[in-house]
């Protein structure tokens, strides 16, 4: 039996088609070769590989019993599938033997030896071209991307992930890169869930604030002007109740920033901050208000995302600052004139974030739980605060906290807390946690409350450059106007309508250009910067008829109508707040 006879054929494939595995299977000279010789037949015949305890992966149970039940889902040509750990090739043969093509498959494979064993024993050339099958190298923001790139599969259908059981003999690996994959896919549905269903309400909050937010400033000058500042960035976690009343006696010089959702809390400690923040665009933002004192809030300075209930904004007795963020009107608009910050979906990630982009390095965390241990999940004053929260095996999960006793947390503080473990390593920041009994925070340091005493008073830069700096950024500027795009966006597709009307006559003749005009109308609506914010969840139902109709009907132009008869109801709302005033200049 000749192996290892197609390592050469499929790594010019993985060359030519620019594949992200290549530098890293080929990195350490001949590694992805280390299992030449000891693959082999085993004593029932099969081809397999020794798992390093004397035997060999398939010697108990033969690849037919491992695979033949690989779940691609009820809907596969809108699946895809995400394997992790190859050993040499079973699993990913199985897939692919039932898989459409239209069906992606991304493989990790945390072994270089293992992966060349697989690339060597079977001819992978044409699926690797035509991009069906894309291996990746064990490399968390890679594997992210890549998973990225799925957002119809993850909207119209499912991405399955496949854990490549025989492999988990190997070594540890595939369970923690499984567990990691895991923890990835579950963030990015939260997400694309999220975009799915609220996306309108972010954009049409953002273009209801529009005039506003160019009314009350601009972030921009204060980019580094926080060198050397000292941030206490405090949270309304439950531990607040203990260590608030403690922080509120020190006379520091640090700049205190928190939440908006979290001020009544604070004011019941007794601290009142600097600034404070809104994030969330929901409509329970307003709740905040039946707490808030709004005569101790008239001082503290607002900074907003523009993606805020507009009722919200008006509503807060404060001096007020917009936050532009990725994903809105001025994701690829306005990011030359103002700065447009990746926020997050937590409130006090997104604090981090801007902090850091403002100079600040140095932070002491309070109240930053992310966790509860008791029946109260926030400090007193919050308003989400209970007086009893039971554990919801539906909606909680069972944690640690650092001493090893049991904790409850929720799916978004978790991905929140691995967002702020994320950024405190890549902004490279020094932080303080004054840790109350919720969930550790990697790449913190526990402090107490006497500990976080000195670095919080006698500090050589105080809070005051910032806010001087806040209190000069407000002031109005210039609302840019936009042409309108109505009567020619009407024009377009009325004629695109009226040719798939024509098609649908007869649908399985003409399914070719059917699929053809579909996707011409993709790009179509993704053509304006601008405007595709708002017509996310249209861009995202038109792609999904053009990528995943297999049997055109005539009954699918209902569906298409109720798509483009959206997409000008928004675009007409749009024109009338973009282009309803006279300014400076025009786009």
């Amino acid at each position: 039996m000749e192996l290892y006879r197609y390592l050469d054929t499929n790594i010019a494939a993985l060359k030519q088609a620019n594949s992200p595995v290549l530098p890293w299977l080929l990195e350490e000279g001949d590694a992805h070769l280390a299992l030449k010789g000891e693959v082999g037949p085993n004593r029932h015949g099969v081809v397999d590989l020794p798992n390093g305890a004397g035997g060999s992966l398939f010697d108990a149970l033969s690849p037919t019993a491992c695979y033949g039940a690989l779940d691609l889902g009820d809907t596969p040509h809108k699946n895809a599938s995400i394997l992790v750990g190859t050993n040499i090739g079973y699993g990913l043969l199985t897939i692919l033997q039932s898989a459409p093509t239209t069906h992606p498959v991304l493989v990790v494979e945390p072994r270089r030896e293992v992966l060349g064993a697989c690339l060597a024993l079977t001819d992978y050339s044409q699926v690797i071209a035509s991009g069906q099958v894309t291996f990746l190298p064990p490399d968390e923001k890679l594997i992210s991307h890549h998973l990225g790139q799925l957002s119809l599969q993850f909207t119209h259908g499912a991405v399955k992930m496949h854990s490549d059981f025989p492999s988990r003999q190997i070594g540890p690996e595939y369970a923690r890169w499984t567990g990691i994959i895991k923890r990835m896919l579950e963030g990015i549905t939260v997400e694309l869930n999220t975009l799915r269903r609220r996306q309108e309400d972010m954009v049409g909050n953002e273009l209801h604030n529009f005039a506003r937010s160019f009314h009350d400033g601009t972030l921009r000058s204060l980019e580094g002007k926080g060198n050397g500042v000292t941030a206490l960035m405090v949270g309304a976690g439950p531990s607040l109740n203990d260590v608030g009343p403690r922080l509120a006696a020190m006379e520091t010089d640090a700049l205190i920033v928190t939440s908006m959702q979290t001020l009544p809390a604070l004011q019941a400690a007794g601290i009142t901050p600097h600034l404070c923040m809104a994030l969330d665009y929901s409509g329970g933002m307003l709740k905040v208000f039946n707490k808030l004192d709004m005569n101790w809030a008239a001082d503290i300075p607002l900074i907003y995302s523009t993606k805020v209930r507009p009722d919200v904004v008006e509503r807060y007795p404060g001096p007020t600052l917009p936050l532009w963020t990725v994903g809105g009107l001025a994701t690829f608009v306005l990011n030359k004139t103002e700065p447009v910050f990746d926020a997050g979906g937590n409130v006090n990630v997104a604090l981090l974030r801007f902090l850091s982009w403002c100079g600040v390095k140095d932070f002491v965390l309070a109240g930053q739980d992310y966790a509860w241990s008791a029946e109260r999940s926030h400090a007193a004053g919050h308003h989400a605060a209970r007086p009893t929260r039971v554990f919801d095996p539906k909606r909680h999960i069972k944690e640690k906290d650092a001493d090893g006793n049991t904790i409850y947390s929720t799916m978004s503080y978790l991905t929140s807390k691995r967002d702020m473990e994320r950024d405190i390593a890549r902004l490279g920041l020094n932080v303080a946690n004054i840790y109350g009994g919720g969930l550790p925070i990697a790449g913190t340091r526990r402090v107490t409350v006497d500990e976080a005493a000195t670095l919080l008073t006698d500090l050589p830069t105080t809070h005051g450059r910032i806010s001087a700096c806040i209190a000069a950024a407000r002031g109005s500027l210039p609302r840019p106007v936009f042409e309108r795009r109505f009567e020619t966006w009407r024009t377009s597709l009325k004629a695109a309508t009226k040719r798939l009307e024509k098609l649908y006559k007869k649908p399985t003749r003409n399914k070719s250009a059917i699929l053809e005009q579909l996707q011409s109308l993709v790009y179509f609506l993704r053509q304006d910067p601008l405007y595709l914010p708002y017509l996310y969840n249209e861009v995202m139902d038109m792609a999904g008829m053009a990528r995943f109709t297999q049997h055109p009907v005539p009954a699918d132009m209902r569906r298409f109508k109720d798509i483009t008869g959206r997409v000008l109801d928004k675009v007409a709302l749009m024109d009338s707040i973009l282009g309803a005033q006279a300014s400076t200049s025009a786009a």
